[in-house]
């Protein structure tokens, strides 16, 4: 599993709509969380904008990294969950920007999710206490699993 699809997964458990108020959770509007996430993405958007507005109409050029750090994360948390709530279905986030860079670009980027979930596999063995003749044993069948993954994906 990839990167992005942890966050997405994860962002599951922690975004949920008991911090909600009861007026918002009671209303039948089928997209209101979808609605919600995307307010969030337009208020961080929002915000860098006016900060490089700012910028554009000064003299001084004052970039605060800690707040753009900041509204991108908000953009980014926001659009994963947008995907987890869209009206259309779960988005599978990690798969939608591949393709979409693909489609957009013309061009393929080196997808490599089954190396990174072999390179988990091997940190969770070491964890476990397995002995280096297990842990080897498992690292080179879990690596022809991969390569062969990738192959078929051509």
């Amino acid at each position: 599993m990839g990167n992005i699809k942890r966050l997405q997964d994860g962002l599951k458990r922690l975004w949920t709509n008991e911090l909600y108020s009861e007026t918002f959770n009671a209303s039948p509007v089928k997209h209101k969380d979808f609605d919600h996430a995307l307010k969030h993405v337009r208020k961080a958007a929002q915000a860098l904008e006016n900060m490089t507005e700012a910028v554009d109409h000064s003299d001084e050029v004052v970039h605060d990294p800690a707040a753009i750090r900041k509204y991108i994360a908000d953009i980014v948390i926001s659009a994963i969950r947008l995907a987890n709530v869209s009206p259309a279905g779960e988005v599978d986030v990690e798969k939608a920007i591949f393709d979409r860079i693909e489609q957009k670009m013309d061009a393929k980027l080196d997808q490599e999710p089954d190396l990174i979930a072999v390179l988990e596999k091997i940190r969770s063995a070491r964890v476990s206490g397995c002995s280096t003749g297990e842990a080897m044993s498992k690292i080179e069948c879990w690596a022809r699993e991969a390569i062969a993954a990738v192959e078929a994906r051509g």
